[in-house]
């Protein structure tokens, strides 16, 4: 049983990293229609990956990258929308997450698990409907970035925060993401509830 674990592990890695590579050097961006009638700039990597998923997107307008940095104009974060960039310790930990990002935004798969320990973060990459997952782990330069990955994967699991570009470049990745679905905190407890015997226990609200 643990063989085969393992083995469904390492399938999953090298399905996922396989997928990735497969859309090296896709670069521009388009504009699309998602299953819940949302239209939205996205890498066309994004695209195409969540094509191969399945997912049910419609293309409404391509634009090829600008590359020349003379003819691009000074460029501005939409409202609402977030950059951060990690550094890792090594290519193949920079190569790992950007994996898990471009997943990520494919909707086949969730991350769930995830922990940070010291600069390492560890999750593990489920894809959907199946119960076996992949252990994904990379490490970043220092305690404090590693905490901001580990709440940006909690985030996108519990779909509060949504993935939308992602810039590999040597040993740091730029993450671009926003955040939705936050609910606020329910209002503090006015009452201080006990039980009492009375011809049975009650339970007892009283004021604070």
């Amino acid at each position: 049983m643990t063989e085969e674990v393992e083995k469904r592990r390492k399938e999953g890695l090298v399905k996922a990293i396989e997928m990735a590579k497969r859309y090296t050097g896709v670069t521009g961006v388009v504009y699309i229609r998602d299953e819940k009638g949302e239209e939205r700039w996205l890498p066309k990597i994004s695209y195409m990956m969540m094509l191969e998923a399945g997912r049910k997107v419609t293309l409404l307008e391509e634009r090829e990258q600008i590359k020349a940095e003379t003819e691009v104009s000074e460029t501005k974060v939409p409202e609402g929308v977030e950059v951060v960039k990690y550094v890792f310790f090594t290519p193949t930990d920079v190569d790992m997450a950007a994996t898990m990002f471009d997943a990520m935004g494919t909707g086949k798969y969730e991350f769930r698990s995830a922990v940070n320990l010291g600069t390492m973060v560890r999750c593990v990459m489920y894809e959907k409907g199946e119960k076996t997952g992949t252990p994904i782990r990379v490490v970043v330069q220092d305690k404090d970035m590693a905490w901001h990955l580990q709440q940006l994967i909690d985030w996108v699991y519990r779909r509060q925060a949504k993935v939308l570009a992602v810039k590999k470049e040597d040993k740091t990745l730029n993450v671009a993401f926003r955040m939705e679905g936050i609910k606020p905190l329910p209002p503090k407890e006015k009452l201080w509830y006990h039980f009492k015997k009375t011809d049975g226990w009650s339970l007892i609200g009283e004021e604070k």
